[in-house]
């Protein structure tokens, strides 16, 4: 049951012989629900997409309603952690507060389907890679088989790249092909001269992946990234690509072999976009701790701008923020997701670049709760370390940043 909505009022006025008549309306399907959805949710909830179920026609939001009224309602739909009133994202899957209420009016005035014509076109989604065609792909070695239960270790895959000469990325994305049992994917860049862990032997440099060279990530609903005009990642020749896979599954066996593909630039960019970050691997979150603060920082050594964030903890996080202290002293909030979720590993793509000067630094504030009333805990008896499985716990603040443009 959702609380009694006064439904919006959408007034019209039609002019007659020196008179004008008003009348009113409430929200309909065609008119104005449709838009909200196309725009909002069928990024994931689409034909081929990783939804359960598709929301592209008035019946198939109409038999769904009252679920969707309760996700709606108690904000856990859309999957957007933002505080909204912190920062401006290019990728927000936010609702406003007028969408909500429009949405439940909606709803608790029987859905209405409203007029046909007053529909707007469907949306046209990319069939295959939402980047475009990409110049190259890297898929993970052989099809990886996700089993129908239980619970999987993080799987690892090495891929070494093969090309002639060092690449710049202006665009790329993650695939996963069996995307009902992909929880996230993320890639890390290794040096050339690296090794598997597997097959090192004395002396060789090992891939690690984890709190340096992160590359790309992907989590349900992600639509590749792309960089800014005159921008792009460096992809060394003959570097290492490390996929690190969550696979959840589903009650059927899957095989799944992912892909990273590439649109690169024609020549060099005028900035490097480099992803780097605010970590700290040396903390113990204590057992049945409700809010355990672990504290990261990172010094910028010269000016440039900040892109994007991406915050990465594991079941136990709770909330995570990133501020700005600039060298005289000043303090910013950049992002704060005050209800972080393990399922959802967003990256935060600010709607217009911050400049940053030398000097300043990045404070990153993660909280933790490892107590009985987290419903994703592990185990709440337990004394939590940094470690690279999901029972364990990391605190990387990723943010995506360029130097200052030289002149």
């Amino acid at each position: 049951m959702i609380r009694k909505l006064m439904p919006l009022v959408v007034m019209a006025v039609t002019l007659t012989a020196g008179s004008c008549m008003l009348f009113s309306r409430g929200p309909t399907w065609h008119s104005d629900v449709s838009r909200i959805v196309q725009n909002n949710c069928q990024t994931c909830h689409r034909a081929g997409g990783i939804g359960p179920f598709p929301f592209e026609t008035y019946d198939q939001v109409y038999a769904l309603k009252d679920r969707i009224a309760y996700v709606i309602e108690n904000r856990i739909m859309p999957p957007w952690h933002a505080d909204p009133t912190i920062g401006t994202w290019a990728n927000a899957r936010s609702l406003t507060d007028r969408e909500r209420a429009t949405i439940l009016a909606w709803i608790e005035e029987g859905a209405p389907s409203g007029d046909a014509w007053r529909a707007p076109p469907p949306r046209r989604w990319a069939e295959d890679w939402n980047i475009g065609e990409p110049d190259a792909v890297i898929r993970i070695p052989e099809p990886f088989t996700v089993p129908a239960e239980g619970e999987l270790r993080y799987q690892n895959f090495y891929v070494q790249t093969s090309f002639a000469e060092d690449k710049w990325v202006q665009a790329m994305e993650l695939r996963p092909t069996a995307v009902p049992v992909a929880h996230h994917i993320l890639a890390f860049l290794e040096s050339p001269n690296a090794v598997p862990r597997r097959r090192a032997g004395p002396g060789d440099e090992i891939i690690q992946g984890g709190v340096e060279g992160f590359f790309a990530s992907w989590v349900p609903g992600s639509l590749g990234n792309r960089f800014p005009e005159g921008t792009a990642k460096r992809l060394p020749k003959g570097a290492w690509i490390k996929f690190q896979i969550h696979y959840t599954p589903r009650g059927e066996a899957m095989a799944d072999q992912t892909m990273l593909g590439f649109v690169f630039a024609d020549a060099p960019p005028r900035q490097e976009v480099s992803t780097q970050s605010a970590f700290n691997e040396d903390f113990r979150i204590p057992a049945g701790a409700p809010r355990h603060e672990v504290r990261a920082s990172h010094r910028f050594d010269e000016a440039g701008q900040l892109l994007a964030f991406l915050p990465h903890m594991h079941y136990r996080g709770a909330a995570f923020q990133y501020d700005l202290v600039l060298p005289d002293g000043r303090r910013e909030t950049l992002l704060s997701v005050p209800h972080y979720h393990f399922h959802w590993q967003t990256t935060y793509e600010l709607a217009k670049p911050i400049d940053v000067p030398a000097g300043a630094v990045i404070e990153a504030t993660a909280w933790f709760d490892n107590s009985g009333n987290n419903p994703l805990n592990p185990d709440p008896t337990a004394v939590v370390e940094f470690g690279p499985q999901s029972w364990h716990e990391m605190m990387i603040g990723y943010f995506d940043w360029v130097p200052a443009a030289k002149r």
